[in-house]
């Protein structure tokens, strides 16, 4: 994957590949905006959650809070405008950090994903 950006009218999303192996979201409130709200996921997280975003999209009316484990990481949705994301150690624990990921960013996310 390469560097994407996404615009539309209200917001403006930017995914950036790292040598780390890491993926850098930046999410910018207007899409003139120069300053943002920034998350940095490993590949196979950002992989994981793509996943299990476009699998959720499939439920008309998804009953909360929504939770699901991965490989790499545990998706929880409380309510609809925010997708908390915990990573697993090499064991299937819970880490200590984690990501709380607007819904709209991840609605941007697989658009740039599919492009």
């Amino acid at each position: 994957m390469v560097n994407r950006k996404r615009e539309n009218l209200r917001v403006r999303v930017e995914i950036l590949n790292s040598a780390s192996g890491e993926i850098e979201i930046h999410y910018y409130d207007d899409p003139h905006a120069e300053s943002f709200l920034g998350w940095k996921l490993p590949e196979s997280v950002f992989r994981d959650v793509m996943r299990w975003w476009k699998k959720f999209k499939l439920h008309s009316d998804p009953k909360f809070p929504i939770t699901e484990r991965t490989t790499s990481c545990k998706i929880t949705m409380y309510t609809p405008k925010y997708v908390d994301i915990r990573p697993l150690d090499k064991f299937g624990r819970l880490k200590m950090g984690g990501w709380s990921l607007p819904r709209l960013v991840l609605e941007e996310m697989e658009k740039i994903d599919r492009d």
